[in-house]
């Protein structure tokens, strides 16, 4: 769909925010996502935005961290299985070089004793009181990022505490980053009992690119209990601000009007407002060329501060999104121009030497993103 738009906006020849509502907790929060990689090849463009929300996962209780101080030591991570939960996938990251394994431990007590790391092989999991069925797959390294990841699969799973006890086998830096499926993949009952409410935001708000927003309530001038929060797994800031997600006032069925609440709410205003920036620069020439980035550090300057907060930080990055703050902050800066800007030419991104056809439409794609997407297959 993505890659749809990008080529009408190459036909039609005009500026183009692209909204992405999307959710995921499954992956590194470091920018190194399969789509994250493609959000931040585009954004290089002068005529492309992408707005991407945090999410609503900040306390899901879908998150946890931990260390494994030396090689040798040992760690565990418990979490809880709702009696409606069928399914559950759990993603474990720790950063290169350090290299862990893990066993299991089911709520009837059987332990599966630890695993060792075998590079680009599946070990099924039996057990036997609870009829669950366990697919435990070690990615050393992760062929993006460098780090390890270790990814579980249950199917059939029991309600019940599960514990995943965790080896050091190799330990340089000792810190991991646990995510479970988001909700409401997950059922209420299913939740990490010691979680961490930091770095909830989802995928793919940890683009390097993508112009990323938490939400709040603005009418009480408070963070939305459930917006995802920041930093990323690599400790980059996100999200970049925050807009007003609260009673959002939008189309409804049949030609009526409703309220929307959440992270896709704030995401949508954030899309208008990166939209009519564009407007104002590009459409009416007081800023012929803008790319995502500059979009960004004038949105950034223009932030609402709440008193006795530093800033930037992990609830609201750079501050609340406000309009008039971003025209006060530019004025006097650009001078007026008298006549329009000059009609606006997109060139399609380079991309060589590799191209992607889906049904007889050729797509340009980046070389590493290609390489991930066979990898994956």
């Amino acid at each position: 769909a993505m890659l749809y738009l990008l080529q009408q906006r190459y036909i039609y020849q005009k500026p183009m925010v692209i909204f992405l509502p999307l959710s995921s907790n499954l992956g590194a929060h470091d920018g190194t996502s399969a789509i994250e990689e493609l959000i931040d090849y585009y954004s290089f463009s002068s005529t492309v935005s992408f707005a991407v929300g945090t999410g609503n996962q900040g306390n899901s209780e879908t998150h946890t961290s931990g260390y494994i101080n030396n090689t040798g030591e040992t760690s565990s991570v418990e979490f809880s299985v709702d009696p409606n939960q069928n399914d559950l996938n759990i993603a474990l990251w720790c950063s290169y070089p350090d290299k862990i394994s893990l066993g299991l431990t089911s709520p009837s007590g059987q332990v599966i004793s630890r695993v060792p790391v075998k590079i680009g092989l599946t070990t099924t999991l039996n057990f036997l009181y609870e009829n669950t069925t366990t697919r435990l797959v070690y990615y050393f390294p992760e062929i993006i990022s460098g780090n390890q990841l270790i990814f579980l699969s249950f199917s059939n799973i029991a309600a019940g505490i599960w514990t995943i006890n965790l080896f050091g086998d190799y330990i340089v830096n000792g810190y991991y980053n646990v995510w479970i499926d988001q909700r409401p993949l997950s059922k209420p009952g299913t939740a990490l009992l010691n979680p961490n409410n930091f770095t909830t935001l989802t995928i793919p708000s940890t683009s390097n690119l993508a112009i990323t927003t938490a939400f709040y309530n603005q009418n009480t001038n408070t963070l939305g209990s459930n917006s995802g929060v920041g930093f990323t797994s690599n400790n980059k800031i996100k999200p970049d601000l925050t807009c007003g997600g609260i009673n959002v006032l939008t189309t409804g069925l049949n030609n009526t009007t409703t309220t929307i609440s959440g992270s896709s709410a704030a995401t949508a205003v954030l899309a208008g407002a990166i939209t009519l920036f564009y407007q104002w620069g590009i459409t009416d020439g007081n800023i012929p060329v803008l790319s995502s980035e500059s979009i960004k550090t004038f949105l950034i300057r223009g932030t609402r501060k709440r008193p006795n907060e530093a800033y930037p930080n992990e609830f609201w990055g750079y501050g609340i999104l406000d309009m008039v703050g971003v025209f006060d902050a530019i004025r006097g800066i650009y001078a007026q121009q008298d006549q329009m800007a000059s009609p606006i030419v997109i060139e399609p991104r380079p991309v060589s030497p590799s191209r992607y056809f889906d049904d007889n439409v050729e797509t340009f794609l980046p070389v590493s993103l290609l390489s991930r997407l066979k990898y994956n297959e």
